[in-house]
């Protein structure tokens, strides 16, 4: 049988293609727990031997680990503060609250976000602080944090996935990195059902499991926040929570009014004329048959 010729043809090993990965254009948080755990010890350690001293530092660490795995949209986020930056500003806004017998201290929580956000860029794209920053009014975060500790507080928590929203949705929405504007799109409904996951999970490994929600919801964050897009219309902040917050503020106010002790303001004053009235006070009070008798007075 005649052998069958077969030409050899050279395919070129393209090495590029080979390795290419399907690029990804969600967001998501790709830190891994025990990583994460790592530096956390570290943070604390260094926190405890230093005095708290280099707490700045051990913070630095901490958030440098987070922005660096998150990714926005496919866009990986790169954290440039700088531990001593951070010391110096913490110091500043320390001194200033003494100074101002404590009222600076109601700004720190605007600087220090401000401070955060400055420092953070895409990692493909130019560090510039002035194309980061963040444009929270403190008025707007003091009402923020009233809302949320109420809700909470008369709620009894049930409504803490509600007040994580509000607020993710409010940071999001005033944050800019490399003047891309941030939304948040997360629904209190799926956080919810998160939350029961995490808790049943928590139970039945004794709570070992717990030590995972932080970053887990830090994780969903990340993964219902996206770059905005330029026709994109911003989601308006439901007011479901706000009402059922009213509406257990106003149960928990009858709740209130309902267990003081009810005053008899029926009082017929003419009954005192009903009596012989003597000119003794201790006759006058020790009445029994008198609306206003009072046997404490008369022993």
């Amino acid at each position: 049988m005649e052998e069958k010729e077969f030409d050899e043809v050279e395919v070129p090993f393209d090495e590029v293609a080979s390795i290419q990965k399907e690029v990804r254009t969600d967001s998501y948080f790709d830190g891994k727990f025990l990583e994460y755990i790592g530096y956390k010890l570290l943070a604390f350690l260094i926190t405890v031997v230093t005095a708290t001293i280099a707490k700045p530092w051990a913070d630095k660490l901490i958030l440098e680990y987070k922005y660096n795995h998150t990714i926005y949209n496919g866009k990986r986020l790169k954290f440039e503060g700088k531990g001593a930056d951070l010391f110096v500003q913490r110091f500043k806004w320390i001194l200033l609250s003494i100074i101002t017998l404590g009222i600076y201290s109601f700004w720190v929580p605007i600087k220090n976000k401000k401070w955060l956000v400055s420092n953070i860029h895409f990692e493909n794209e130019e560090f510039n602080k002035e194309e980061s920053f963040f444009d929270g009014k403190l008025i707007q975060l003091i009402g923020l944090n009233i809302l949320s500790y109420l809700l909470a507080a008369f709620s009894l928590g049930l409504l803490i996935p509600f007040i994580v929203c509000i607020r993710q949705k409010w940071l999001a929405k005033h944050t800019i990195i490399n003047r891309k504007r941030i939304v948040f799109t997360g629904k209190a409904i799926s956080l919810i059902g998160h939350y029961l996951l995490w808790w049943f999970l928590s139970i039945i490994t004794l709570g070992i499991y717990a030590l995972w929600v932080p970053i887990k919801i830090y994780a969903w964050e990340v993964k219902n926040t996206h770059i905005k897009l330029k026709e994109e219309q911003e989601e308006k902040i439901s007011i479901l929570p706000i009402i059922i917050g009213v509406i257990l503020l106003v149960a928990f106010i009858i709740g209130i009014a309902s267990t003081v002790p009810k005053i008899d303001w029926d009082w017929d004053i003419s009954n005192i004329f009903k009596h012989n009235v003597s000119t003794d006070p201790i006759d006058f009070w020790c009445n029994p048959k008198a609306n206003y008798y009072d046997p404490r007075l008369c022993e």
